[in-house]
């Protein structure tokens, strides 16, 4: 967060997802980015990504393996078919950011 380059940069990709935006400080430190480059003066760098969609789908998991039930976190390839899981409902997007626009630290949702 306290870099700042020598030059003005193109550029700056800062992928920090893993965690859909639950830990890490990715608003935050493109917001101090975009400052910090706008010492530079003129255009400032491209941000990748510029936005992020935000879903929960609630599904049900079959934890049992070979006889043993074994509950775990289990990462799956979101774009297959997966044997043991069932979805239970249709993806429900909850929050769209845009790193351009200021962040609001606080996400909140109404329905069934």
């Amino acid at each position: 967060m306290h870099y700042l380059p020598p030059e003005p940069v193109d550029i700056v990709i800062c992928e920090m997802l893993h965690t859909g935006l639950l830990r890490e400080n990715k608003c935050p430190l493109s917001v101090l980015l975009k400052t910090l480059f706008g010492k530079f003066g003129g255009p400032l760098p491209v941000f990748v990504p510029e936005a992020s969609i935000q879903a929960i789908q609630p599904i049900q998991q079959d934890f049992n393996f070979e006889g043993f039930n074994a509950p775990t976190i289990l990462f799956q390839d979101p774009y297959s078919v997966q044997a043991r899981s069932q979805n239970l409902s249709d993806p429900e997007i909850f929050q769209l950011l845009t790193y351009a626009e200021p962040f609001n630290p606080n996400c909140s949702w109404m329905g069934k």
